[in-house]
């Protein structure tokens, strides 16, 4: 069986961040989605983020923010104060993602090590790469001809 959800949308306030009794950190927000055929209507998902994705969605994240996810649909019963019996459904966030990558937003995330673009070791060594993960690469990709070369990047002094 296939239970699997992706979503893009809006939040539609800020993240709410709890956590249970056994300290496990759990978020829940609402989003806001555009219908593909029908720009004029809007669908409203309730999202749970558990742990990491929790904490996660909970500080990078504020209303309106446009963000994309995927994750699985759940359904849960539940006792409202009145005693009566309700249903919930909602989509459990497994990956989320930032889909704007405005300056302000920009600069309140950590900075993201990724590995360096495929260069030999001869060009990691005269860069003097000296690990494999660099937090800008000392290398540009070019297009020379229809191939793909790595230059090194000319520092521009000021």
């Amino acid at each position: 069986m296939l239970n699997k959800v992706i979503l893009m949308g809006r939040l539609t306030a800020d993240p709410e961040l709890k956590h249970t009794p056994s300290n496990v950190a759990v978020c829940s927000f609402s989003l806001a989605v555009n219908r593909s055929f029908n720009k004029d209507e809007t669908d409203f998902f309730d999202i749970v983020a558990w742990r990491n994705t929790a904490e996660f969605v909970s500080k990078y994240f504020t209303k309106g923010q446009q963000m994309a996810l995927s994750g699985r649909l759940q359904t849960r019963t539940w006792e409202d104060r009145n005693g009566s019996k309700r249903k919930t459904v909602e989509v459990v966030a497994d990956e989320v993602f930032l889909q704007t990558a405005r300056e302000k937003e920009a600069r309140r995330l950590p900075p993201v090590k990724r590995p360096c673009p495929l260069i030999s070791v001869t060009q990691a060594r005269s860069a003097k790469l000296t690990t494999k993960t660099a937090e800008i690469s000392p290398f540009k990709k070019t297009d020379q001809g229809g191939q793909r070369k790595w230059k090194k990047r000319q520092e521009q002094s000021a």
